[in-house]
């Protein structure tokens, strides 16, 4: 549920991405093609996705910082 959150409070884009990445086993070219981007700015996006989604995952349950 906090996952869910957390990804429904990304920008769009990075949603897309982990979602295209994680749910559909899409390849970071597969879905720069879907997306018109460029793979190098996928690869940002899911980076940064990641990250949105590490950090908000630490504020809702500071005792789970570094278990992943």
């Amino acid at each position: 549920r906090v996952i869910a959150e957390g990804i429904g409070k990304m920008p769009e884009n990075e949603r897309t991405v982990l979602s295209l990445y994680y749910k559909e086993e899409l390849n970071l070219r597969e879905i720069a093609s879907i997306m018109g981007l460029h793979i190098t700015r996928i690869s940002q996006l899911r980076a940064q996705g990641i990250l949105r989604l590490r950090g908000f995952i630490d504020h809702k349950w500071p005792s789970s910082k570094g278990i992943y």
